[in-house]
């Protein structure tokens, strides 16, 4: 996701900004003293599991988040407008 959302160059790029980042440590589950997994895990997932499933994980995801924002919009909407009876 982060990749993706931060438009994130290379697969070091993403691991080496990580530790810089208490936000994405604390979206990635890793607290301050952990240690960052090397960019090649990335690269090699990939190659073991193939561009499709990565693609697929990522569409996943954009499609709950847009759902979320959606229902979040509309909550917030829904709050605003007065009650027609």
């Amino acid at each position: 996701f982060l990749f993706f959302y931060y438009n994130i160059r290379s697969e070091r790029e993403l691991m080496e900004t990580i530790p810089e980042r208490i936000d994405w440590l604390w979206f990635l589950g890793y607290n301050l003293d952990s240690d960052i997994p090397n960019h090649s895990v990335l690269s090699k997932a990939r190659k073991r599991w193939g561009q499709d499933v990565f693609r697929q994980f990522f569409e996943r995801i954009k499609k709950v988040l847009l759902m979320e924002q959606i229902y979040s919009w509309t909550q917030a909407l829904s709050m605003q407008m007065p009650h027609i009876k």
